[in-house]
């Protein structure tokens, strides 16, 4: 179970298969914890592929003092390449927070990266983007914050993930979203 320490706080992490370095980010769920299995079939024939959780999601760590963005999770990206000896990689972002970050990960340190492809992402705001953030928002505000907590990780993670870690998912303390 591969641990790099960033930005004051731990990321859990794996690589699959070999070749060139890309990295792959999902949304709110997690690429990790199925053996690559959650991978696009011959990615990792061709490639080395870094997955990692978020901070505050699964196994990665978080440090409640310091608020979320897409940039914090780029910079966390960043160091981890970094610590990794990584230099040129391909980014693939895949729905919504993983072509954040892509984005922020280009924008901050362009020469790490060799090539970015985003698919599930959104140029602009539309009503669909809209509305679905508004329930997030809403299940939190009128529902509390564990209903939220369980909302997103249901829709995040496998059914085995889910059940083996609920524990460490949900609660006081969690911040997954």
């Amino acid at each position: 179970m591969p641990i790099a320490t960033v930005n004051d706080t731990q990321l859990y992490y794996e690589i699959h298969g070999e070749g060139e370095p890309a990295v792959c980010m999902g949304g709110w769920g997690t690429y990790c914890h199925k053996d690559g299995r959650g991978l696009a079939r011959g990615l990792t024939d061709k490639y080395q592929v870094l997955v990692f959780d978020y901070r505050g999601v699964a196994q990665s760590k978080d440090n409640l003092n310091i608020p979320a963005s897409m940039k914090l999770f780029a910079d966390d990206l960043i160091a981890l390449l970094d610590q990794l000896g990584w230099k040129h990689v391909h980014l693939i972002g895949l729905v919504g927070m993983g072509c954040g970050v892509a984005q922020e990960v280009v924008l901050s340190r362009p020469d790490l990266v060799r090539s970015m492809v985003n698919m599930g992402c959104w140029s602009s705001v539309d009503d669909y983007l809209r509305d679905q953030l508004e329930l997030f928002r809403t299940v939190h505000r009128e529902v509390g914050f564990y209903a939220f907590q369980q909302f997103v990780c249901v829709y995040s993670f496998l059914p085995e993930f889910y059940n083996q870690n609920k524990h460490r998912l949900l609660g006081p303390g969690r911040r997954v979203g």
